[in-house]
């Protein structure tokens, strides 16, 4: 679903002109204004709890400056599902953050990984090389203050 911005301010009762500004600041550093992120879809009886529960977790979304990189990313990091890549515009991403309380957390990677670290855990992500991260915790008390 796409979100607006007025959709957002009226989710989160504050100004549209607040959620914009803050949308327009954080997007600000970024180097690009497309990025494409990776959607595995869970094969059906393939563990992991029902549907409900899966939907329900918290989580955080990827993005990255290529299709590519998102393929190279979901096969490092073993993704069993076959994942499709679809782009998103930053601001876009921002905004479904903003409405969506299950994605508590989007990193942008503006850099290409060549491999991951020893060790990595999916709790590092935000500190990979080129990574931006924004929580969405931080942006709705930025918007509530």
């Amino acid at each position: 679903m796409q979100y607006t911005i007025d959709h957002v301010a009226n989710l989160l009762d504050v100004a549209s002109e607040d959620v914009a500004l803050l949308v327009r600041q954080v997007v600000a550093p970024l180097q690009h204004v497309r990025y494409y992120h990776y959607l595995a879809r869970p094969r059906p009886g393939g563990g992991g709890g029902d549907d409900e529960s899966r939907n329900q977790r918290p989580r955080s979304v990827l993005l990255f400056t290529s299709p590519d990189e998102a393929l190279a990313f979901a096969h490092k990091v073993r993704i069993p599902e076959t994942p499709q890549v679809r782009p998103i515009d930053r601001s876009a991403v921002v905004l479904h953050m903003l409405a969506d309380e299950r994605v508590n957390r989007v990193i942008f990677l503006e850099e290409p990984l060549e491999a991951l670290p020893p060790g990595f855990t999916r709790g590092q992500l935000g500190s990979l090389p080129g990574a931006y991260a924004l929580e969405r915790l931080d942006l709705v008390e930025r918007l509530l203050i």
